[in-house]
């Protein structure tokens, strides 16, 4: 069983700043049902991006792109498309869970008519289903490039940002004036339609007997998708949907049971003897199919034992290493596919899919399920939490005063001073004694209460006192909390579920974190996501896609012109540095400067590392801008007391990222330096502040006295005044 580790990554540059100006074009396409299943049943990244729609045709454009492409039956009318915007949240959040919520909105205007609904419904009156409400449609956005004297930067190396969007249309609102009309249009991912609502739910009470996750999930499957069979020969629908899961290996191969543990009456009544290594799990009529993976995945051996398994800490034996810092949840993106089934068992696909007794297309789902790294350890007070992103840099923005800013436009901090971190305790006691095959009694807690772990004050205060004066932003907090049994039904009373799940409910809560700040910057084609827009990678045949433990983010986006965003955190870098005030007491000299501080500024404590989980695009009047929603990593004072990092965004210029792409996508620059990842357990000093920086794996020590301990038993002292390296 392997538990995936992200390659280090240097931060991933804006290609746009490789061009002197530049500008983009959108389209709106009519997305033939031939074309779109295609896409869908791409394999990967590289032949997603090289999918070409031989079938489809444009509706809508801003640019005149495309003039011998426009849908049959227009006359030659033009429809403007204006003021785009497409909403990508990412990473695990309390409305979706370990799912993505994507969608958006865009304008069109038609000047002199009201003829726009006209088009799409008599051009879907000549195709077998006759139906352009669930029609899929396609956003396409493509960016040109401009040099210094004006030339456009050929195609071939620009249309590797060009981005697109399958989608369906959920509203259309339109205002008819003196000056046309206009349509106002929201719409949602294509391929999110197995979480709609009458996809979503299991339509009955599901009971499976299963060993592992792939086992239980495939079960889940079989008894959806005979319901629905049964549907068809009730004749309630002319065709049958599908449910199917795509799982990463070693989560589909790993256990969702402890015979040791595991109640008796949980264990396979069917067999001869209770057999234990398989378990019946219960799922509710109605029961959301994402609420479902999660409670299975809450039982995997993958998450709950070997990675949660050392989940209360005892801080006399804790000593940080690598294990455990980065945490491997899941994520789980969906795949339509036009397909519906008989009742003799025959398969429709495409326009054949269509099932005209329901007027509603047939579709295959798939839910594809990847393993997703996090930081932070089980929760923000676990002693992992201190875990060290900057070597997993994606994107690193410098503000005020350090005269490196080309991407930043303004900046809103929300920071919540009543943020407290709910912690479960009291996690071992059982609603009752339940027999069981380890200990025939299964005995309520003694150690309730115990295991809230640690917050970083509590480190810098108790485990590390040198670093007790560290300024820290914010003093987390911790509640206890009884575990919420509406969680846990269904999961057979396994502890270690219970605390998984528990550890999952609080990884969604990022909108709830201390401090959330909103950047506005100036538009990155790398931070537009297309993995779950464009195309749904497979964790079992997407090769490139699943490279993500060798190939790092910045070779990714360089390749192919955006970041992946499915399979782990994205982790960013923060840099605001201020000057103290304006003298009008004194010499009248202007703004005031500390002494003996980097760039005569003093660094604010709102620098530091942050988590991106939310993206906004905006398209509009020729300007692409975006608003990036930041979390707060807590624990980044104590990091840069420790190890100054050379990710960190005091050290790496926008300059230097820009200069590090040529043109053509091309990487220049170095691969991403290594990272020094182990904490620091012990560093003392007496007669210097504790200040240094970290190159390519070497940690640079500052005069002083002044000594060094990593986990590798490195030990450095420097009492001579002379600037000391060590290698670790």
């Amino acid at each position: 069983m392997t538990v995936k580790k992200p390659a280090p990554t240097i931060p991933v540059p804006n290609p746009l700043d490789n061009f002197a100006s530049y500008t983009y074009g959108l389209s709106l396409w009519w997305l033939d049902l031939e074309d779109a299943d295609d896409l869908a049943q791409c394999t990967d990244v590289d032949t997603a991006l090289a999918q070409t729609l031989p079938n489809s045709y444009v509706l809508a454009e801003d640019s005149g792109l495309y003039p011998n492409q426009r849908i049959p039956g227009s006359g030659g009318l033009n429809y403007y498309l204006q003021d785009l915007e497409i909403m990508t949240m990412i990473g695990s959040n309390t409305l979706t869970a370990q799912t993505n919520d994507l969608g958006g909105k865009f304008k069109i205007l038609e000047p002199y008519g009201v003829t726009f609904l006209n088009v799409l419904a008599s051009y879907a009156a000549t195709k077998p289903n006759n139906d352009y409400v669930s029609q899929t449609y396609l956003l396409q956005i493509d960016f040109f490039g401009y040099d210094d004297a004006g030339n456009q930067i050929p195609v071939n190396q620009t249309e590797i940002y060009r981005k697109r969007f399958p989608i369906h249309i959920t509203s259309i609102k339109m205002h008819v004036g003196s000056g046309g009309a206009e349509y106002n249009c929201q719409f949602t991912p294509a391929g999110h339609v197995p979480y709609k609502e009458m996809h979503c739910k299991l339509p009955k009470a599901i009971t499976v007997t299963a060993s592992t996750f792939g086992e239980l999930l495939n079960n889940v499957a079989n008894e959806y998708n005979q319901y629905y069979l049964d549907e068809v020969k009730r004749e309630s629908r002319a065709l049958a949907d599908t449910l199917k899961f795509d799982i990463d290996p070693d989560i589909a191969s790993s256990s969702v049971v402890d015979p040791k543990t595991a109640p008796l009456s949980a264990g396979n009544q069917s067999a001869i003897d209770v057999d234990l290594t398989k378990q019946s799990f219960t799922f509710t009529y109605g029961e959301d199919i994402n609420t479902v993976i999660q409670k299975a995945f809450a039982q995997c051996k993958f998450f709950a034992d070997d990675q949660l398994g050392a989940g209360i800490y005892s801080y006399t034996s804790y000593q940080p290493s690598n294990d455990g810092v980065i945490v491997n949840t899941y994520k789980t993106v969906s795949q339509i596919l036009h397909k519906g089934i008989d009742g003799s068992g025959g398969i429709h696909l495409g326009y054949d899919s269509y099932d005209k007794m329901r007027c509603f297309p047939a579709y295959e789902s798939t839910f594809k399920i990847h393993q997703y790294a996090t930081w932070g350890g089980t929760h923000s007070q676990d002693p992992s939490a201190l875990a060290d992103t900057r070597p997993y840099t994606c994107k690193l923005y410098n503000y005020t005063y350090t005269g490196e800013n080309t991407q930043v436009l303004g900046i809103k901090a929300d920071f919540n001073l009543a943020f407290y971190t709910a912690v479960l305790a009291y996690s071992t006691i059982s609603s009752a004694a339940q027999v069981t095959a380890d200990s025939s009694v299964q005995n309520l807690g003694e150690d309730a209460g115990a295991g809230y772990g640690w917050s970083s004050n509590f480190i810098a205060t108790t485990v590390a006192p040198q670093l007790q004066n560290t300024p820290l932003l914010g003093k987390v907090r911790v509640q206890p909390k009884l575990q919420n049994m509406s969680l846990i039904n269904g999961l057979g009373g396994r502890q270690a579920a219970i605390t998984a799940l528990d550890v999952l409910k609080s990884k969604q809560q990022f909108n709830a974190d201390m401090l959330v700040i909103d950047i506005d910057i100036v538009g990155d084609p790398t931070l537009i996501k297309q993995d779950d827009w464009l195309y749904a990678p497979s964790p079992t045949q997407s090769a490139i896609y699943n490279s993500w433990d060798s190939m790092s983010q910045y070779d990714f986006a360089v390749a192919y012109g955006h970041m992946r965003m499915d399979s782990g955190q994205l982790n960013a870098g923060l840099q605001i540095n201020t000057p103290l005030d304006i003298d009008v007491d004194y010499g009248q000299t202007g703004l005031m400067y500390p002494e003996l501080q980097r760039n005569g500024t003093v660094t604010s404590l709102f620098s530091g590392q942050y988590k991106i989980t939310k993206v906004v695009n905006k398209f509009s009047k020729g300007v692409f801008n975006q608003t990036v929603t930041l979390s707060r990593i807590l624990g980044s004072e104590l990091l840069n007391q420790t190890a100054p990092s050379a990710n960190s965004a005091s050290s790496i210029s926008q300059t230097n990222q820009r200069e590090s792409t040529s043109t053509n996508g091309s990487p220049t620059s170095p691969t991403a330096s290594l990272p020094v990842t182990n904490l620091v357990n012990t560093a003392t000093n007496s007669t210097g502040p504790l200040l240094g920086t970290n190159l390519n794996g070497q940690a640079t020590l500052i005069p002083g006295t002044l000594q060094l301990t990593t986990n590798a038993g490195l030990s450095v002292n420097n009492t001579n005044g002379v600037g000391v390296q060590a290698r670790q």
